[in-house]
């Protein structure tokens, strides 16, 4: 996709967060993990939020449409117009599973730099413990 296409979408009223869903924002990691994290590290967990963010907004453009086609399917009695409806409803439900998959590949971190863990999470270090730690969300 052209960067000036991108852009467009992006800018559209149809891309707007609707007001009863504040949450619904790719999810920010804590500014003490993403500062003690390396640069590789970094940049992964930049380009995952992006992708959720691109997620989120193809997300509200379908669910805005969904709205309308399903006031027009009901409206008219059109059961073939119900039926798309329901399956780009089972699509949808798929890109939230992939973006919950895609918080959850930001959200564990199995390796730190050893020194730096214990400061910056004293409370969830164990000495010996090689468990995945909740940093995000």
């Amino acid at each position: 996709m052209r960067e000036e296409d991108y852009k467009n979408i992006l800018e559209d009223e149809v891309t707007k967060r609707p007001s009863n869903c504040k949450a619904l924002v790719p999810v920010e990691c804590n500014a003490q993990i993403l500062e003690a994290l390396k640069t590789e590290a970094r940049k992964a967990d930049f380009r995952l939020k992006e992708v959720s963010k691109d997620v989120i907004k193809a997300a509200t453009i379908i669910v805005k449409s969904l709205m309308v086609l399903d006031k027009v399917a009901q409206e008219e009695g059109n059961s073939v117009l119900a039926n798309e409806v329901g399956m780009i409803n089972g699509a949808l439900a798929l890109f939230g599973n992939a973006n919950y998959r895609n918080n959850l590949t930001r959200r564990f971190i199995n390796h730190y730099q050893e020194g730096n863990q214990p400061e910056i999470c004293p409370l969830m270090h164990r000495q010996g413990s090689h468990d995945s730690i909740f940093v995000w969300g």
